[in-house]
């Protein structure tokens, strides 16, 4: 689509390489510099940013939806870096899953677990971090569990940069923060302190799917038997990846037993209301969430030899 056929072979043009292209209508960008690529973002506002595209190809192997301007980042040096310190992990916004995962199986095992099961490995070898939050599904796997680690986003413009709590990114239904011009940069991803633990737990139809049920995520710090730390985030269970904050109270500063697991578990409709779709019924959704709680006690606390879900 687009470019110039300098020689052909067998009938077959040979394209030079260029920053875009065009086709009728469509338009196709290829910056290779955050520059370039916020300067595009402010004169194309109606772009679709693209990295994998496991996501956005829905819109046209699905719906038949032509896509009149993409903007590929994948090539965007500054998106495809990773970087540690003694306090946090940054992923560039077109790392893909495969790329992050070494890193993210030495700091969160559980989470590692979790991404090995996100679509298959052509999937998650394409598929970016960076895009699952920028789609704003409610039933994505990457937000909640970021929600839970307390991570924060950074996003960048021709204005500069904002660092935003990844909860407070989104505001509704496949609605964001992102302001006209913005894209996301990088995740942060504090690391884990204290004797901290982190659990993600994936309730899906199928052993390898990109999308989930429900997601249950926790960070919990447990000092001397008593609940010192807890952050809870579900998916797919509302119209965006959010915290409990009811169970996250009535879980903060009790003994951590399976009773208190079994308390916190009982008020989760105070936080959600569900829907029922074509992958759980709501209260399906509200059983396996509170059933959750408990499963996080026992294996936190190692009371019970779990039963994981593994590929057949």
């Amino acid at each position: 689509c687009g470019g110039k056929a300098d020689d052909v072979y067998g009938g077959l043009a040979v394209l030079t390489t260029s920053s875009s292209y065009t086709l009728g209508e469509q338009k196709f960008f290829l910056p290779t510099t955050l520059g370039e690529l916020v300067r595009l973002r402010r004169s194309n506002p109606h772009a679709f940013l693209m990295a994998g595209g496991t996501d956005l190809g829905i819109l046209t192997s699905k719906e038949r939806r032509p896509l009149q301007e993409i903007i590929y980042i994948s090539n965007v040096s500054e998106l495809s870096k990773i970087s540690e310190t003694d306090d946090y992990l940054e992923l560039g916004a077109a790392i893909t899953y495969t790329q992050a995962l070494p890193y993210i199986e030495r700091l969160y095992p559980s989470l590692a677990s979790l991404i090995t099961r996100i679509g298959s490995r052509q999937i998650r070898n394409v598929g970016t971090i960076g895009g699952n939050i920028g789609t704003a599904s409610p039933i994505g796997d990457m937000p909640p569990c970021l929600i839970a680690l307390d991570a924060t986003i950074l996003l960048v413009s021709e204005n500069g940069e904002r660092t935003l709590p990844i909860e407070e990114f989104f505001l509704d239904y496949r609605e964001t923060d992102l302001k006209p011009g913005e894209c996301i940069k990088a995740i942060r991803i504090p690391k884990l302190s204290g004797g901290q633990e982190f659990r993600a737990y994936k309730i899906s139809k199928r052993y390898d799917q990109d999308i989930s049920s429900v997601i249950g995520a926790y960070r919990i710090q447990v000092l001397d038997g008593q609940i010192n730390d807890i952050r809870v985030a579900f998916g797919g269970m509302a119209a965006t990846p959010k915290r409990s904050p009811v169970s996250e109270a009535t879980l903060f500063g009790k003994n951590w037993t399976e009773e208190s697991a079994r308390i916190a578990a009982s008020k989760i409709a105070e936080d959600f209301s569900p829907l029922s779709d074509h992958r759980a019924s709501k209260e399906y959704r509200l059983r396996v969430a509170a059933n959750l709680f408990v499963r996080l006690y026992r294996d936190i606390s190692g009371t019970e030899d779990l039963i994981n879900v593994v590929a057949a």
